[in-house]
């Protein structure tokens, strides 16, 4: 049994709530907001097999226009790329950036380079270019932990946190 602890008077001299029962209203709390969680994740997931049924039923009435409709996007994004390639054509051969009505050519910019070259200067003039792979250098400490080697001069620590987790089945 917990002790109910000192009795804290409030503003008013009168006795206030003990540590008991502070954490008997946590526990009621709790205990309603995983009642409220469970209620809802039922509602949802009634809604989402109406909305499944439903959408199922749908694509079953409209397999055609689907497939008519898929067969389309993927024959649109071929002949769009024909037609790019056309117009890029049309320009390299008259210089024209407008070689026909619709179309037109956009002239960009992009830098070309050694990135091995780059990456050697960066090394060594500006280090700040530089990104750490932190998903590999983390995996790389990990197993130097449980080796329990280091890296020099920097201090590898797991720490721990706590998470809260909610169960599938309230």
């Amino acid at each position: 049994m917990l002790d109910k602890g000192p009795i804290i008077l409030d503003e008013n001299g009168k006795p206030g709530p003990t540590l008991s029962d502070h954490i008997t209203k946590l526990a009621g709390d709790l205990a309603a907001q995983v009642a409220t969680v469970r209620d809802l994740r039922q509602m949802h997931s009634e809604m989402q097999a109406g909305i499944d049924e439903r959408r199922a039923d749908w694509e079953k009435e409209n397999e055609k226009l689907l497939t008519s409709a898929a067969a389309c996007k993927t024959t649109l994004a071929e002949e769009e790329a024909e037609l790019r390639d056309l117009t890029l054509q049309a320009y390299h051969e008259t210089g024209e950036k407008k070689p026909a009505p619709g179309v037109g050519i956009r002239i960009t910019k992009s830098l070309s380079y050694d990135e091995t070259a780059a990456k050697a200067w960066a090394l060594k003039e500006n280090p700040g270019f530089l990104v750490l792979d932190r998903p590999g250098f983390e995996a790389y400490a990990k197993v130097l932990l449980k080796m329990k080697r280091s890296i020099p001069g920097i201090l590898l620590q797991e720490e721990e946190r706590p998470q809260a987790t909610i169960s599938k089945e309230l």
